[in-house]
């Protein structure tokens, strides 16, 4: 990952860049927090502290701080803690850790001040393309007039959408045909400054769509090392049963193998791995 400039720390005297923030982890214990916990979540709350606009540095921070736990010393869960600390609603920092890894995307191409309404708008991409995807079509965007708005990402992901691209490599011919055909605006946005990040608000539906929110981040989680689980099981069991054929086939005194048996465990299994598919994918979606 290239070098960015370092970000400004008012409050320290001294300078973060995005290397300086630990990356998510496991935690490492439960109760009291290890040295290294104790020095990681220093930097982690000295980024946010820092940087509070910033999807990228915070985003990442927060991250940390969640999958390790490190908040586990003053607060019984991660939504107590951004709210006592940071006055930040549960439902838009689950929204910026989901979009962090469209921000680290973006930032490794020198745009640093993503906020979190571009990069959710960039999260089709993501997931259809991976990061290079989304470094292709931000600066399709990005070299249209004007600055690359949450709506104009928005409008030409739905055209790579309506079009069914094959390569992310076609959205800037995309972009311009449909810029001189009238389909996107190129009209520079009234001048005035940006905030790097909207202002933390909860969506429709409140303090229950907030919690709706924190399950769907930690089930989107949980699905992902469900699903790895299930894969390496599917693939165990398919190797053990090539295994008890060949046996079954050098020993004709032995009883038979019960394939049928064998069979109807595998297929469970790559049922439940679909099924875990089809939920990562709706999780994804929200």
């Amino acid at each position: 990952m290239p070098t960015m400039p370092p970000l400004p720390d008012p409050d320290h005297g001294r300078q973060l860049s995005l290397e300086d923030i630990p990356a998510p982890y496991a935690p490492r214990g439960e109760g009291v927090l290890d040295a290294r916990e104790r020095a990681d979540l220093a930097v982690c709350e000295e980024a946010i502290g820092a940087t509070h606009r910033s999807l990228l540095v915070a985003g990442r921070a927060l991250a940390t701080i969640n999958r390790g736990r490190l908040y586990r010393e003053s607060h019984p869960t991660f939504e107590a803690y951004v709210e006592d600390r940071w006055s930040l609603s549960r439902s838009y920092v689950y929204r910026m850790i989901r979009a962090l890894p469209v921000a680290e995307a973006v930032w490794t191409i020198g745009h640093t001040e993503l906020t979190e309404g571009q990069a959710r708008e960039l999260l089709p991409v993501i997931r259809r393309w991976g990061p290079e995807g989304v470094r292709i079509v931000y600066e399709a965007v990005a070299a249209m007039p004007g600055r690359p708005t949450a709506a104009r990402l928005q409008a030409v992901v739905a055209l790579i959408e309506e079009h069914h691209l094959a390569r992310p490599e076609q959205t800037q011919d995309l972009v311009q045909v449909a810029t001189a055909t009238g389909r996107l605006q190129t009209t520079p946005p009234v001048p005035g400054p940006q905030p790097v990040v909207e202002a933390p608000a909860d969506t429709e539906g409140g303090e229950e769509q907030a919690a709706y929110d924190v399950q769907a981040a930690a089930e989107y989680a949980a699905a992902e090392d469900l699903q790895r689980a299930l894969r390496t099981a599917a693939d165990d069991a398919e190797q053990l049963q090539r295994r008890l054929q060949r046996l079954a086939d050098q020993a004709q005194h032995t009883p038979p193998l019960d394939q049928g048996a064998a069979l109807e465990t595998l297929q469970r299994i790559r049922r439940a791995g679909r099924q875990i598919a089809t939920i990562r994918l709706d999780l994804e979606g929200r």
